[in-house]
This record gives C-alpha cells, sequence and structure tokens, in this order.
C-alpha cells in the first residue's frame, strides 16, 4: 500500500510518501529542488512511490492519493492534455507496467494524514 501527496511553494516542491508492505513501513520525504507546480509535485511523488516498491521486489500495489488526476491516470482512465505532463505521465506508465497489478484511488486529504504530515515536514525542513 502506497500513500502519496506532493505539495510546492514558490521557489520549491515536496514529496511525500508512505510504503506499508507486508511486514514494515517505509517512509521517505523528498525535497525538490526545482519550481514545481502541485501536480508535478504530485507525479513527482508517484514516481518516487513507485521505484520503491520496485527495489524491494513487490509485484502488486495500492496507490492511494488525494488527487483525483493522478489516482485516475494510474487506473488509465484519463491521459494527460498538458504537454508538460506528457513525460511524467509516460514514467509513471513505464513503471506501472512493471507490476502484475497497481491500481490508484483518490482518497480525501483526512485519510491521507500520514503522507501529509511528511510532506509538510519535509516543506518545513526547506525553509
Amino acid at each position: 500500500m502506497l500513500h502519496i501527496d506532493g505539495s510546492s511553494t514558490s521557489s520549491a516542491g515536496g514529496a511525500g510518501i508512505l510504503l506499508q508492505g507486508p511486514r514494515d513501513v517505509e517512509v521517505e520525504a523528498a525535497r525538490l529542488d526545482f519550481s514545481t507546480t502541485n501536480n508535478e509535485a504530485e507525479y513527482e511523488a508517484v514516481i518516487i512511490g513507485l521505484r520503491m516498491p520496485l527495489e524491494a521486489g513487490g509485484k502488486q500495489l495500492d496507490v492511494y492519493t488525494d488527487s483525483q488526476l493522478v489516482a485516475m491516470q494510474i487506473d488509465g482512465s484519463y491521459e494527460t492534455q498538458e504537454r508538460s505532463m506528457t513525460q511524467y505521465l509516460k514514467n509513471i506508465k513505464d513503471l506501472i507496467v512493471k507490476f502484475d497489478k497497481c491500481v490508484g484511488q483518490q482518497i480525501s486529504k483526512e485519510e491521507n494524514p500520514r503522507a501529509e504530515l511528511y510532506l509538510s515536514l519535509e516543506l518545513w525542513w526547506q525553509k
């Protein structure tokens, strides 16, 4: 199970990732040292989050995000129409095909508190 959240400020962004496996929980907060939009920060969080279980040999993954756009793109039910986001979506799709099963689900911010917390800590650290 993967919970992700991304956010941006005027000068940088952050990605909060919470990966819960059968035996343990792994948390990562990544600082993005470049100006991003909120959607770009969400995509960065997804890419980092998808790589983590693949490196550990994971084959199935449920991805939870508060971004409807990201959830629908993970499931393949929505394509990007923004030219700048095309490469992000391609990178995500390239990672998803390595799983036997990968499902995206939109949840509310209230249901995604730990990823949000780690993201908040990362953005605080950037100040």
